[in-house]
C-alpha cells in the first residue's frame, strides 16, 4: 500500500507553540514499508501544527502527528527505492537541514 507523506518543517525550533504548515515539502508516496520503518523512532508531537489558522493533530488517516529529527530522516529518504528526481530533491534538501530539527510526518 502507498502512502502520500507531505514533511512539515519546524524551522523556528519552539517546543511549546503548534507547528507552522507553511514550511512544507509533499515528499510523493512511499511505500507501507517506510511508514511502518518509522513508527518505532516517531514522537508524538505535543502541540500539532497550525494549518491555514485550523489546528491540526491528527493526520488524514485519525493518527496523532508524530515527528522525527532531519538528522535521522534524511539518511532513510535518501536510501528508499523509489527514486524520482523531486525525491531525491526532497531528500538533499532534509540532508542540509540541521539534524536536530522536528519534521513533522504528515500522512495521508
Amino acid at each position: 500500500m502507498a502512502t502520500s507523506l507531505t514533511l512539515v518543517f519546524d524551522r523556528f525550533g519552539q517546543q511549546n507553540e503548534a507547528i507552522l504548515a507553511s514550511n512544507k515539502l509533499s515528499f510523493g508516496y512511499v511505500d507501507g514499508s517506510f511508514y511502518e520503518s518509522l513508527q518505532p523512532v516517531a514522537l508524538a508531537l505535543p502541540k500539532g501544527i497550525e494549518n491555514n489558522g485550523e489546528l491540526e493533530t491528527q493526520d488524514a488517516y485519525g493518527n496523532p502527528l508524530t515527528y522525527v529529527s532531519a538528522g535521522l530522516l534524511a539518511p532513510r529518504l535518501a536510501a528508499l527505492p523509489q527514486k524520482t528526481a523531486w525525491s531525491d530533491g526532497v531528500a538533499a534538501f532534509v540532508g542540509t537541514l540541521p539534524p536536530d530539527m522536528r519534521i513533522v510526518l504528515d500522512w495521508s
